[in-house]
């Protein structure tokens, strides 16, 4: 959480992803190892892509070392549960059942994950947050993936907010 500008506390970290968001400010040419995509967005920032998160960590330390502005992107996907009995059900199981469920398409990692919730019931929905644009790609990609317990649908997260413009509410971009 954001603290006092006079406090000494760190806001806390993100967590460490695939991809991270360059800064049009830095036009140098990148050469990071682990490098597998880079995509030049039209305002001249730039998307890596890395192959593992700790090619990416290193990238984004060593880029913030030398005072270049980056940060780690994130994707988000909404999902619907099917045929899983809620009341029946730990969160903490199911929450894994369904990041496994996740992590088990190509180019996904799930980074952050919640259920919504009702009344402290669990309603049958919730989000995830995904580390690269293919795998979000790909896990929207899927009609619908079962598990032991019922079966999930992942949908584009849609951000309703008039301060974000249509494609990246569409594409459920958080950096």
């Amino acid at each position: 959480m954001a603290t006092n500008s006079n406090s000494n506390e760190q806001r806390p970290r993100r967590k460490a992803g695939r991809t991270l968001l360059v800064s049009n400010e830095h036009t140098d040419e990148l050469s990071f190892d682990g490098l597998k995509d880079t995509h030049t967005t039209d305002s001249g920032s730039r998307f890596l892509v890395f192959e593992t998160v700790d090619n990416a960590r290193s990238a984004y330390k060593s880029l913030r070392e030398n005072g270049v502005k980056t940060k780690y992107c994130y994707y988000k996907v909404f999902f619907r549960l099917r045929d899983v009995e809620l009341e029946n059900v730990e969160y903490d199981s199911l929450k894994e059942e369904v990041t496994t469920l996740a992590n088990s398409v190509e180019d996904s990692n799930v980074l952050y994950f919640k259920f919504y919730t009702k009344n402290k019931a669990l309603m049958g929905s919730g989000d995830l947050t995904v580390d690269t644009k293919l795998g979000l790609d790909n896990l929207v990609s899927q009609k619908e993936l079962t598990f032991s317990k019922g079966s999930a649908s992942f949908y584009r997260f849609k951000v309703k907010s008039g301060k974000q413009n249509a494609d990246e509410a569409s594409a459920g971009v958080s950096a």
